[in-house]
């Protein structure tokens, strides 16, 4: 994996550090204001040359980056030159507007809740596919199912849950965003299949379309293992109008 540009609000500094050491620990070089913008250069030009010469942003998620125009034009620029978007939550905020609309698909790093613990996956992940040209941080940390299969045994206290969508009539144009812990980490398609890590022990689940989110469905979690879930919308008119009975959950493997 090549160098990530860090972008974050200058209120976080010290977190924001944490965060580049976690990366460079893992191998991966980072690119930071303003410890990577040598003296005399313009700081405007120096984030446009840093992002072009960056293979993926992580921008930090916190009270202040929604109050940040800065961090809201640097992932906008990134996500226009097609850079992976890495959403790294330090606060339990949800995103502003601004910054909503280029993390609605990305699975999110929970820092606030594991510190560098929840980069870990993604790190196992990258230094893994390091050498793969089609290996982005977006698709290896909501990969599609089976591939992260393939890596669950790699972190320590980590497995993943796999999520398979069966074909419905119902809203088959639409994704459904599916919540770990209460937390959205990913999307899912009608006929698809999706998988994400998760730490060890009892998690839950539960999908959400506009309005409507299911009831949190418990999945226990084992070190290296995967847990299938089969994820399916009722057949008669009256479930659909309920909310309560909108999804279906069963764990089949």
């Amino acid at each position: 994996m090549g160098r990530v540009f860090i972008s974050y609000s200058s209120t976080d500094q010290a977190v924001a550090r944490q965060v580049a050491q976690a990366f460079r620990d893992a191998g991966i070089s980072i690119w930071m204001a303003p410890d990577s913008i040598p003296p005399g250069q313009v700081y405007s030009e120096a984030i446009v040359a840093g992002l072009k010469e960056a293979e993926a942003l992580a921008v930090l998620v916190s009270k202040g980056a929604n109050e940040s125009k800065h961090v809201a034009r640097e992932v906008g620029l990134a996500d226009g030159q097609g850079k992976p978007i890495i959403p790294i939550r330090i606060e339990s905020v949800q995103p502003s507007d601004a910054l909503a609309y280029y993390l609605s698909l990305p699975q999110w790093v929970e820092w606030h809740s594991h510190g560098a613990a929840a980069l870990a996956p993604l790190l196992a992940r990258l230094d893994t596919h390091a050498k793969a040209p089609s290996a982005t941080p977006a698709a290896v940390a909501a990969a599609p199912a089976p591939q992260a299969q393939e890596q669950a045994a790699v972190v320590a206290g980590y497995g993943v849950i796999e999520v398979h969508r069966v074909g419905s009539m119902v809203a088959m144009a639409r994704k459904f965003a599916i919540l770990l812990d209460g937390h959205k980490v990913a999307e899912v398609g009608n006929k698809e299949a999706i998988a994400v890590y998760a730490a060890a022990g009892t998690r839950t689940v539960a999908a959400r379309v506009d309005f409507v989110t299911s009831a949190p469905f418990p999945v226990e979690v084992a070190e290296g293992q995967t847990a299938v879930l089969q994820l399916s919308l009722p057949d008669k008119i009256g479930d659909i109008l309920s909310p309560s009975k909108y999804f279906r959950w069963e764990r089949v493997g």
